[in-house]
């Protein structure tokens, strides 16, 4: 492709397909909005609405592009994307565009199960424009109904409240699905996101201790919960007081990893105990992967353990995080 002047020129090419909805925005407004993501991204500058005869790029309305499927146009692939030949073709390419929407981050549970899921439900929500704060209370209703059966202690009804917060987890990719599909995705929705992810953590927690103090007589399980649930809201609040920036040898061995274990396990220290270690570690602080194994623990009849595990990984997510806070100020002042 030859540009001028290092700038790209695009040009729209627009007919009936133009007001067509795809995962809820109409393809004029999404091929606009995949025209300056790339440039945002990728540090490229475009001018948009060329004359076609005079453009260095020139998209149909009729392509649905996915986030980066731009990017791959513009370095000479040109069948990314999917053309649709009629109305007919839109389910199909909702299906595909869906598959776009996940996280680098995502574990296997989540890749695999979780995904396969919420993608479904994002595609219908999105038919009805339901917006990414909607996707993420309607989530959170899941994880009250949960909290509420959790406190009653017996088997069935911790069964069923892990389920239930299980479905939480996953419905709660629902509304970073939504912000993607519609490029509205911002770091103020990201954090009003953790808020309630850390919230349903706690009430999970608390809520299971109390339950199962309550139901066998053990008021140690309570105190349990409750100190797990302290843990995590302190470990959350020194990742977020630590390190600006996450270390560069966790980022380069370990891309798939959020910033903020990213910040803990390099400036802590952790890696000496070696890549395979710390990769193992990384995939067991994956959400997806805890709520399904607190579903398997709770079908088994060992909802202590649950609990348990939740305390220590609650202790060491603390421990590392602090440590980190600590070697990074001893650092500065060096």
């Amino acid at each position: 492709m030859q540009t001028t002047a290092g700038t790209i020129r695009v040009a729209i090419s627009a007919d009936e397909s133009a007001d067509w909805r795809v995962c809820g925005l109409r393809q004029a407004d999404r091929l606009r909005l995949a025209v300056e993501q790339f440039a945002h991204e990728h540090g490229r500058a475009v001018s948009l609405n060329h004359d076609a005869s005079e453009a260095d790029l020139v998209l149909s309305t009729r392509l649905v592009l996915a986030r980066d499927s731009l990017a791959e146009i513009v370095n000479g692939n040109p069948a990314a994307g999917k053309m649709l030949a009629s109305r007919a073709d839109i389910p199909a390419a909702e299906k595909w565009l869906a598959r776009d929407l996940g996280k680098p981050q995502d574990g296997w549970v989540a890749r695999h199960i979780d995904r396969r899921i919420s993608t479904r439900i994002t595609r219908f929500l999105l038919r009805f424009g339901v917006r990414p704060l909607f996707a993420t209370l309607g989530a959170f209703l899941f994880a009250l109904a949960g909290c509420v059966v959790l406190l009653r202690g017996d088997y069935l009804s911790v069964l069923v409240g892990t389920l239930l917060f299980y479905a939480f987890s996953v419905l709660d990719g629902c509304d970073g699905e939504i912000a993607r599909a519609l490029y509205i995705d911002s770091p103020a929705g990201a954090r009003i996101d953790f808020v309630f992810d850390t919230i349903a953590n706690v009430l999970f927690v608390a809520s299971l201790g109390a339950g199962l103090a309550a139901q066998r007589g053990r008021t140690l399980l309570l105190w349990e919960g409750v100190a797990t649930g302290v843990l995590i809201i302190a470990g959350e609040i020194m990742l977020h007081s630590g390190p600006a920036e996450p270390d560069e040898v966790m980022v380069a061995r370990h891309s798939a990893t959020y910033d903020r274990h990213a910040r803990m396990i390099g400036h802590s220290g952790a890696q000496i105990f070696g890549d395979r270690i710390v990769g193992f570690f990384v995939q067991l602080m994956k959400r997806d992967v805890a709520w399904l194994a607190f579903v398997l623990f709770a079908a088994a009849g060992v909802a202590p353990l649950i609990l348990h595990l939740s305390c220590l990984a609650a202790f060491v997510t603390g421990g590392l995080a602090a440590l980190a806070l600590i070697r990074r100020s001893a650092a500065r002042q060096e």
